[in-house]
């Protein structure tokens, strides 16, 4: 896995259960992603995120732990780049959480074009 991302989890990451708040993970997975299309791109204009599909939460995390954020694979279609993102807690290796995102590029007036990418 191309490790993207690692983020500690603090108090104020934390839902009222005590583990990790689900909106916390999406907000880091959306991060990694645009990190990893940008990378791709080789810029950071002109990429939306259009959709995250499959997200799965695989155990809960508590205070403390070193959530690791990285890409598994890309798929390139004509005008969008899927990424599927995987995290793991750093020292134990755990599976954390799982998932699709997939940006677009688009041109000035905000409409889908072509990335170029192969």
């Amino acid at each position: 896995m191309e490790i993207i991302t690692r983020h500690q989890l603090r108090p104020e990451h934390l839902n009222h259960h005590n583990t990790l708040y689900a909106g916390q993970i999406m907000d880091w997975m959306a991060e990694t992603a645009f990190i990893a299309t940008a990378q791709l791109r080789r810029r950071t204009d002109h990429i939306v995120m259009a959709g995250a599909e499959n997200i799965r939460l695989l155990r809960p995390m508590v205070p403390g732990e070193i959530l690791e954020l990285g890409v598994e694979s890309v798929t390139l279609g004509v005008t969008s780049i899927h990424l599927y993102i995987q995290g793991r807690e750093l020292l134990s290796g755990a599976p954390c959480c799982a998932g699709e995102l997939v940006f677009v590029t688009v041109d000035d007036e905000g409409k889908k074009c072509p990335h170029g990418l192969q």
